[in-house]
């Protein structure tokens, strides 16, 4: 059952699911109008991050990118205590079901942005039909770490970013 209109900027939690035999649990949370407002959207942008909590657990994310508002529209977030595909799809298809019930349609859903992590790719082509892109700022970090063994190293320079630390190529033993 859909959120009363009453309840628009109340978060409430849109799905839940525990299973004691895998001993796994999710949850996932969303406002009504942060649903309405990914009704025109079209281009998605989703990721899991650690270090919201003490326990180390997943927090999913997923939002919209607007080009009038060129910034990044949370629509539902979840908490679980793993990061698979069955946990992603559980999270796209309940925030997809929610926001259908809340706009009378469902999501418009052109693009997603991620990263390269099979579980969210594949959630997410289940779930929306469509391939995910990858997010520039992973590919810059993935193209860089490469730049860094397979370029710099033979030009014995003290290489690296804030992300990677910087490393002395002469004498660094892993890189040699």
């Amino acid at each position: 059952q859909a959120m009363r209109d009453d309840q628009r900027y109340t978060t409430g939690c849109i799905g839940h699911e525990v299973d004691f035999k895998s001993s796994t649990f999710r949850i996932i949370f969303s406002t009504p109008n942060m649903l309405r407002a990914a009704a025109t959207a079209s281009h998605f942008a989703a990721d899991a991050t650690y270090k919201l909590n003490h326990l180390g657990w997943p927090v999913l994310v997923m939002g919209f990118l607007s080009r009038e508002s060129p910034k990044f529209h949370l629509v539902a977030i979840a908490l679980t205590n793993t990061e698979t595909e069955k946990d992603l799809h559980f999270f796209f298809t309940h925030v997809k079901m929610k926001a259908a019930a809340i706009n009378g349609h469902p999501l418009k859903v052109k693009y997603i942005t991620s990263d390269a992590a099979p579980a969210i790719r594949n959630a997410a082509q289940a779930s929306f039909g469509v391939s995910p892109v990858m997010c520039y700022f992973h590919v810059s970090i993935y193209f860089l770490s490469w730049c860094v063994v397979h370029v710099f190293a033979g030009l014995g320079f003290f290489v690296g970013t804030p992300l990677t630390g910087w490393v002395d190529l002469r004498v660094d033993p892993i890189l040699s």
